[in-house]
């Protein structure tokens, strides 16, 4: 059989890339449709999984990216494509003559004239890798923009529902601070009201734990159906 130069650590470096960004938008879109099982069937790590650019497709149809940030991911997985799959892509300057309209579009973006300018001297191998690298951070930026922003909202929810739980048990926590009153006998209303409404803080407090406790002891189960009936 005919040796290649597969350039293999050019191609992992790609690959590896692309991978960071594809188990992210596995994450965002996780929190986007409160998906809480251990092992998802559409965003998990199978081969039942939606592919890379369906998970793209999703971000763009619900308005969490915007067109040219669709086409930003798009264009650089069409590159790792090319390194994954074909054994002639063992360079950017070899996509050239494979499909030149990937090139063309990393010669287009903002990131190449600043690369450029930022460094004169640069052959157009490593400016090629600089602007697809730069690019690829912009995305992964991206997707870790929308994780953290479902990720607060989720957070919010939670909070929301324990604070709903504890004040259905306000009677019962309001009992519970005053059977706490120490001192039945200090008749200075002064004293009694400030133990009253420490001790109520701190039934408060308990309560609250407890039902975040209870939260964590459930998983999945009780946080989703805690979830799918509200909006982040």
């Amino acid at each position: 059989m005919e040796n290649f130069d597969m350039n293999m650590n050019l191609r992992s470096w790609v690959i590896e890339r692309i991978l960071k960004i594809e188990e992210s938008t596995s994450t965002a879109l996780k929190g986007i449709f409160k998906i809480f099982k251990d092992k998802p069937k559409t965003v998990g790590n199978t081969s039942d999984a939606l592919p890379f650019k369906s998970k793209i497709d999703l971000l763009l149809d619900i308005d969490e990216i915007d067109k040219i940030e669709y086409d930003r991911f798009i264009k650089i997985s069409s590159i790792r494509n090319q390194f994954a799959h074909n054994y002639q892509a063992d360079s950017f300057e070899s996509i050239e003559n494979i499909n030149s309209e990937l090139t063309n579009y990393l010669k287009k973006q903002p990131e190449w004239a600043r690369i450029q300018e930022a460094n004169k001297q640069i052959n157009i191998e490593d400016l090629y890798k600089k602007v697809f690298d730069a690019i690829a951070l912009s995305c992964f930026d991206k997707i870790k923009t929308i994780v953290s922003k479902y990720n607060e909202g989720m957070q919010t929810i939670l909070k929301k529902h324990i604070s709903h739980i504890v004040l259905n048990n306000i009677d019962n926590i309001w009992q519970l601070a005053l059977d706490k009153i120490t001192d039945t006998t200090n008749d200075n209303l002064s004293d009694k009201i400030t133990e009253i409404f420490l001790n109520f803080k701190l039934k408060l407090s308990e309560a609250m734990l407890e039902e975040s406790k209870k939260l964590g002891e459930d998983n999945y189960k009780k946080l989703h159906n805690v979830l799918k009936q509200q909006d982040i």
